[in-house]
């Protein structure tokens, strides 16, 4: 390995893998309650699915910055060592400012899921572990 960090094919890889091993475990997750508990959807459920489309939309990013050549070893985030042509870099730039939307939504998203799994877990009478939790 490059003293600079893994390649941009590692990381790309490593990221979809997680993102298969995520959908297998919500696949798992809403499977479970649909069919085998005959149960409906609850709240963390449908955020959790939507986190995931978040997290699907924030890797592809990647996909692009590889296929622009943004993701060389040699290559700073500053986008020194960059050759690509000014407009080029401004729509690089672009695409790191935009890139943070999704990033941060699917972030926001999984703490959600986990909040509305732990108040489902805590019901409204446990008023001290409630307000610990949050």
């Amino acid at each position: 390995m490059d003293v600079n960090g893994p390649s941009a094919a590692a990381v790309i890889g490593t990221e979809f893998t997680l993102i298969g091993v995520a959908a297998a475990l919500i696949g798992a997750r809403i499977y479970l309650r649909l069919v085998i508990q005959d149960l409906p959807l609850i709240t963390s459920d449908i955020l959790v699915c939507v986190a995931w489309v978040f997290t699907v939309a924030s890797a592809s990013y990647d996909i692009v910055f590889h296929k622009m050549g943004v993701l060389h070893s040699h290559v700073a985030y500053t986008l020194e060592g960059y050759d690509g042509t000014p407009e080029d870099v401004e729509l690089v730039w672009k695409l790191q400012w935009s890139g943070q939307f999704p990033f941060f939504t699917a972030f926001y998203l999984c703490k959600a899921t986990l909040l509305s799994l732990y108040a489902r877990f805590f019901p409204i009478f446990m008023e001290t572990r409630r307000k610990i939790l949050w």
